[in-house]
């Protein structure tokens, strides 16, 4: 979320988010993390005042050419969080420690057992 639109979220305005996957489905996923968000907060918001709208994955780049982008959802910290940190967006990375949502983005490394033991940090 831009740092300018917390306050857009905090009061139940209308914001508009972005996501390469703008379908019922990961839109109610999406909707959840604010929600849980929120509640963690002490506010609440309405699914009416959330728009996701379709676009593709260069999220940094939309929220900069879209003025009306509050947000973008399927983010990741290790790329666009680190891409809006170095572009000098000031934001809000809503994680499943902000949210919460424990486990959502638990993305799987998968390897041998072999390379693990070689390579694993000590």
């Amino acid at each position: 979320m831009q740092r300018a639109s917390m306050d857009k979220l905090k009061n139940n305005q209308p914001i508009c988010i972005c996501t390469p996957a703008a379908e019922e489905k990961t839109n109610r996923i999406g909707f959840e993390i604010l929600t849980r968000y929120a509640k963690k907060n002490g506010f609440s918001i309405s699914r009416d005042n959330v728009t996701f709208v379709q676009k593709d994955f260069y999220h940094i780049k939309n929220l900069q050419e879209d003025p009306r982008l509050d947000g973008a959802w399927l983010c990741f910290y290790n790329f666009e969080g680190v891409e809006a940190t170095h572009e000098g967006l000031d934001f809000t990375f809503i994680d499943q420690h902000l949210s919460p949502y424990p486990n959502f983005s638990a993305l799987e490394i998968l390897t041998t057992d072999e390379i693990y033991s070689a390579k694993k940090m000590r």
